[in-house]
């Protein structure tokens, strides 16, 4: 926001002072400002923290009493919401003035982290590199942007003292990914164990301008993982922000995003491009569950027959079990027909041969 106080509260206005004749008529004060504007809304005011001092003096009073003064005017009342924004550490260096206590009293403190899950990062960059001339004609590798984004969420996570977690293992779960030994249900408890986790590390305006320079140093017309690897730790290596302890640390992240990300990515690519036939396959294996899913669902209809029915295939002195019903003929319903020919042996037989099959 502009450093003039004039922005927010407002100003003479030299035109209308020739017309009215006095510069403390109301008439004469351009009442344009953005204090006005918000009135019964909300006002943002970003990077409040590097504003002069005339301007937080100026919230002070808005916030406690409502009211804004505007020189040769009464109090002005007004009803809004200041939403500001800054960085972390000017707001850290903020909390150590103690002139700045009256203010701090009246504040809402919310703190907001770089996403945690490499997906979510993934799709910031995505809508960077959209918009940015220099990657319309450039071709990116499939992975550049997660990997990228996986090495963005290892600089921000702490390191799990959990036994069985490592750094890795702890990304794939924040980022919604099943891993084994560890339910859906962990990342509410990790988040709980390192509440200020994602406040540090790499901010995703690094990242992307460590790819930008990589394709605009080499003039190059597609990016690959391997090279954006090398970009990011020119990076590192050239940023002066950063101490050698955690150059090192950022260097083993590198490492880590190629070995237990890249790799394994690179691995199943390959596998689906050389399984033969794979959409085919997926087909032929859609269809064999269909399948039995639906004879699986005529047998549990067919179970539901009483077994005291007679079988529909009960013919004279033969009794014939259909298949998938219960046994329902049995040697009682057949010595009728085996009286009637006076043999004994029938009888026995067609017993025999009367009994149901259950499958």
């Amino acid at each position: 926001m502009s450093a003039d106080i004039a922005d927010l509260v407002g100003s003479v206005d030299l035109s209308k002072v020739a017309q009215v004749g006095d510069e403390g008529d109301p008439r004469a004060w351009s009442w344009s400002g953005a204090v006005y504007a918000a009135s019964r809304g909300v006002l943002e005011m970003i990077e409040i923290l590097k504003v002069k001092r005339e301007f937080l003096y100026l919230l002070l009073t808005m916030t406690q009493e409502k009211n804004v003064k505007v020189a040769r005017f009464p109090l002005i009342y007004l009803d809004e919401t200041i939403l500001a924004h800054t960085n972390l550490a000017e707001f850290n260096r903020f909390l150590q003035e103690k002139e700045n206590e009256a203010l701090l009293d009246r504040m809402v403190i919310i703190k907001v982290p770089y996403a945690l899950s490499y997906r979510d990062e993934a799709r910031i960059y995505q809508k960077l590199v959209q918009g940015a001339p220099a990657f319309r004609n450039t071709h990116l590798d499939p992975h550049v942007l997660h990997l990228a984004a996986v090495f963005a969420s290892l600089t921000r996570h702490s390191k799990p003292e959990r036994e069985g977690l490592d750094l890795p293992k702890k990304v794939r779960i924040f980022a919604g990914e099943a891993v084994e030994g560890f339910s859906e249900t962990e990342i509410v408890r990790l988040k709980t164990e390192a509440p200020d986790e994602g406040l540090a590390g790499v901010s995703p305006r690094f990242v992307i301008n460590a790819i930008s320079n990589a394709i605009t140093r080499g003039n190059a017309r597609s990016l690959t993982s391997m090279e954006l690897l090398l970009a990011l730790k020119d990076a590192i290596d050239s940023d002066a922000r950063i101490d050698a302890k955690q150059k090192k640390q950022w260097f083993d992240h590198l490492v880590t995003a190629r070995k237990e990300f890249y790799n394994r990515w690179v691995k199943e690519d390959v596998h689906r491009a050389l399984f033969a036939s794979f959409e085919d396959e997926g087909q032929q294996l859609l269809e064999k569950y269909l399948s039995g899913a639906q004879g699986h669902g005529r047998i549990q209809s067919r179970r539901k027959v009483s077994p005291r029915e007679p079988c529909a295939g009960a013919r004279g002195d033969r009794a014939v079990s259909l298949r998938g019903t219960p046994r329902c003929a049995a040697a009682g319903d057949l010595h009728e027909p085996a009286r009637r020919r006076g043999a004994a042996k029938d009888i026995r037989r067609a017993g025999t041969a009367g009994q149901g099959i259950w499958l």
